[in-house]
């Protein structure tokens, strides 16, 4: 018995450490596991996690906000300029970047894909022509007020009743409208173009 339990502590450990990496979390809210870091100037070095090879890639330490490290830790990359009244602080800017990961978690709307589509299908059978259609599609599209920002009981009041936070939360809903309405609305071209062309010609 005492050995069974010796083994699922270590068990236990050997997950915990596979599973606990420090990541890169960027200003848009999407997150990168690493293995290893470097802030160099304007750029920051890493390897990812998942890599099989330890090579180092590079980004643009201004699309960072921070290196969230695997024992709890966080040290902050984003640098607020101080002279600049207008540009958001560190908590500011957490509270934005927490609304757009809101959104990521809960904002699955199945109509942009449907929406898409169907303008890109439209747009096929219009010919060469076709490609501004989705365009116009997107931009209408786009301006969408989104609704209601889902209740959540987990996230602190005073973050979610934010404006920073709010703002977020509508940045990346309107940038998902307009990323589905231009990916399947080229879909829906590339399928319907074809069909356009062929029975146009075979008239």
């Amino acid at each position: 018995m005492k050995q069974f339990r010796l083994f699922s502590f270590f068990l236990c450990l050997v997950i915990t450490n596979l599973s606990a990496q420090d990541k890169i979390l960027k200003l848009n809210g999407r997150t990168t596991d690493i293995k290893s870091y470097s802030l160099k100037g304007d750029w920051l070095f890493y390897v990812r996690y998942n890599d099989l090879k330890r090579i180092q890639r590079k980004m643009d330490r201004y699309e960072v906000f921070s290196i969230q490290k695997a024992d709890g830790s966080e040290e902050i990359v984003y640098d607020p300029d101080t002279i600049n009244e207008a540009d958001p602080n560190v908590e500011q800017v957490r509270r934005f970047i927490s609304g757009q990961q809101y959104g990521m978690d809960l904002y699955h709307p199945g109509w942009t894909k449907i929406g898409g589509t169907v303008a890109g299908v439209g747009s096929g059978f219009i010919g060469f022509y076709g490609p501004p259609g989705i365009f116009a599609y997107v931009l209408v599209a786009g301006k969408i007020n989104t609704r209601k920002i889902p209740e959540s009981a987990e996230i602190d009041p005073v973050v979610f009743n934010s404006e920073e936070f709010r703002l977020g939360y509508k940045k990346y809903t309107r940038n998902k409208i307009i990323r589905d309405g231009l990916i399947w609305g080229g879909i829906g071209f590339a399928v319907a173009f074809p069909a356009f062309y062929f029975i146009y010609h075979n008239k």
